[in-house]
């Protein structure tokens, strides 16, 4: 071949390949559109997290070759990348549908048997118990045991897909709830011994001993003067009036937690304390306990130093609420047979009244809350001509609303075996039955 004809041949397929390219263009992009059940998937490109969430379609993508695309959300299960081939000038679709992943909840308490209420619903069960297949996410926890305040009061668990999360609370023994029942009575009232047989038979029925209820006598008005309220005058009739808005009431007249039981000279029979203590809840969100160091059976000593503490178990606002504390004798008696139906002898005679605090405010959970009190006894019992002759002394403290008069807790130095001490009825003459009452 000649060099002419070789050159001829060159440029004869330069000028087919140029002739080839005239007038061609490159391949319009494409699109691909990914969708998820559920939506909000993030988006991965050849294995490239994009900032893109399903549903999204992207734009202006090379054509004529393969994408690996797969979507994730957290928690959830993951889910097989999908190969999609994008057609020149063309479009292609990646459908997904995920799987939610699911953890386990164990929920304990200390004691155990605690109903499980998870975001404010009863699940009825109890602890210890396992919760599986939860959805992941955070859940409010709470736990109730009768008698019994949570501590935490509420945790708020993270359950995680393939995992457990555990939570434990620690439950707390509430003290049980101390009645407080009070009489206004006189050692001339007509249908006082009654009432005052009625209150002893029921301290003395199993189940409602000093751990349960507890009674305080306040000497009222009446002529001729009652020798108890001779000493404690300005006492009682302070509490009369905050009670009752007046300087004398009808007696008997008997008042359980701060409400009138009965009437107004027609006190509540045996079995009506008995249903109104029943009806008292028997846990208390405080205890009152009252501490001293010394001898009360000492009748000559004027003055008593002691110490009432406030505990909550759970944490109260006693915000309104005031501390009342009094020191009584749990039995006197007389040789004076002139009173009414000739009674001897009286229990739970009030003698001095202090209030420590008149606002107590919040007690934090389980933080003790001291107050150092003063109590005297007027006289030390010395009655002249009325021949009285007490026997040991006792402390009653309890906290009461100043405005609903409420009593929400009682305590004392009562012990059971003091109150089996004091004989059942105070007259063995009178019956342990209702009474109506005078003036």
């Amino acid at each position: 071949m000649t060099v002419r004809r070789i050159l001829t041949f060159a440029l004869l397929t330069l000028c087919a390949g140029l002739l080839a390219g005239c007038g061609s263009e490159p391949p319009a992009p494409g699109e691909l559109t990914v969708t998820s059940d559920p939506a909000g998937a993030v988006i991965a490109l050849d294995g490239v997290a994009t900032s893109h969430t399903t549903p999204y379609t992207f734009l202006d993508l090379e054509t004529g070759i393969d994408y690996m695309v797969s979507v994730a959300i957290a928690d959830w299960n993951p889910v097989e990348a999908q190969m999609v081939f994008l057609p020149p000038a063309g479009s292609a679709d990646a459908e997904f549908v995920l799987s939610q992943g699911t953890g386990s909840l164990a929920v304990d308490s200390a004691p155990g048997g605690a109903a499980i209420r998870i975001d404010g619903t009863d699940t009825g069960e109890i602890t210890p118990f396992t919760f599986d297949e939860l959805v992941p996410g955070d859940y409010e926890v709470t736990v109730q045991l009768d008698g019994h305040v949570s501590q935490p009061a509420e945790i708020v668990a993270t359950v995680t897909r393939d995992a457990v999360a555990s939570v434990e609370f620690t439950l707390v023994p509430l003290p049980q709830r101390i009645v407080l029942l009070e009489g206004f009575s006189n050692v001339y009232c007509v249908g006082c011994p009654a009432m005052n047989a009625n209150v002893d038979a029921v301290l003395h029925t199993e189940g409602y001993g000093p751990d349960r209820a507890l009674y305080l006598k306040w000497p009222a008005i009446l002529s001729p003067l009652d020798p108890f309220y001779w000493v404690t005058t300005t006492i009682t009739d302070d509490r009369v009036d905050w009670y009752f808005g007046a300087s004398t009431i009808n007696l008997p007249t008997l008042a359980g937690d701060g409400g009138v039981l009965g009437g107004l000279g027609t006190p509540a029979s045996a079995d009506g304390m008995m249903a109104f203590i029943d009806s008292q809840p028997e846990f208390s969100e405080v205890l009152v306990t009252v501490n001293t160091d010394e001898d009360l059976g000492d009748i000559d000593d004027l003055t008593h130093e002691a110490t009432v503490t406030l505990m909550s178990p759970g944490g109260v606002d006693l915000s309104g609420h005031h501390l009342n504390v009094v020191l009584v004798y749990e039995s006197v008696e007389t040789e004076n047979e002139g009173y009414i139906d000739g009674v001897t002898e009286y229990h739970w005679v009030m003698r001095d009244h202090v209030v420590p605090s008149s606002d107590i405010g919040v007690l934090d959970a389980g933080t003790s809350y001291p107050f150092d009190i003063t109590l005297d006894d007027p006289l030390g019992g010395n009655l002249p001509g009325h021949d009285v002759y007490p026997h040991a002394k006792q402390i009653i403290a309890w906290v009461q609303h100043a405005s609903s008069r409420d009593i929400i807790q009682a305590g004392s130095t009562v012990t059971a075996t003091a109150q089996a001490a004091v004989s059942a009825v105070s007259n063995p003459d009178t019956p342990a039955v209702q009474s109506g009452g005078s003036r």
